[in-house]
């Protein structure tokens, strides 16, 4: 059948690419990568990979299954700043969804709807917080800080993928989620 979409009435910036809620109503959004180079990515194979090593066809430890690197997905850091857990590196977006033992949920909601549209928001139970306990690789770790830090230089890359299966994948330990498929019209 027709599909028919509903343009933003105003103009996009540099860089920003139209996402849909998923019934045909688009707006701009600066969307992709949320982690930084260094950052540890486990592998299928049980291996660690440095994120910005990651090629299509890799494949990663996923929440149920294996999942393939499909289309690798690099931005810029933009004005955003880096996030940390339990006193680990700064590594992290706060819009990227991380999974708790509660379901899905990221440090800012608002900034995973304003990046990533309507469909993952909706997948979120939540804001992340202290005390919050968080599905690792090897299995379950309570979050007891979150800090924030800024004054990165804006052009620093970040990465991430879209994947096959259930779009999780292992960062830095943490089962952080994709959103399933690809979402972005780049016009």
């Amino acid at each position: 059948g027709d599909i028919t979409f509903t343009l933003p009435t105003s103009d996009g910036s540099n860089g920003q690419m139209l996402t849909t809620n998923g019934s045909g109503v688009l707006s701009w959004t600066t969307a992709g990568g949320c982690f930084v180079a260094g950052t540890k990515v486990l592998m299928a194979d049980g291996t660690s990979k440095n994120i910005e090593d990651v090629v299509i066809g890799d494949k990663l430890v996923g929440r149920f299954q294996t999942n393939t690197v499909v289309e690798l997905d690099i931005v810029l850091l933009s004005d955003r700043g880096l996030y940390s857990f339990n006193d680990g590196p700064y590594f992290v977006t706060s819009d990227h969804p991380v999974l708790t033992v509660a379901g899905w949920k990221s440090i800012d909601p608002e900034e995973t709807r304003k990046r990533d549209g309507e469909r993952l928001y909706n997948e979120l139970v939540g804001s992340l917080e202290i005390g919050d306990i968080l599905v690792t690789a090897d299995g379950e770790v309570e979050l007891q800080s979150i800090k924030w830090k800024d004054g990165y230089d804006s052009s620093t890359p970040l990465y991430n993928f879209f994947l096959d299966g259930d779009s999780s994948y292992f960062a830095n330990d943490y089962l952080f989620q994709r959103l399933h498929g690809k979402q972005f019209l780049n016009i």
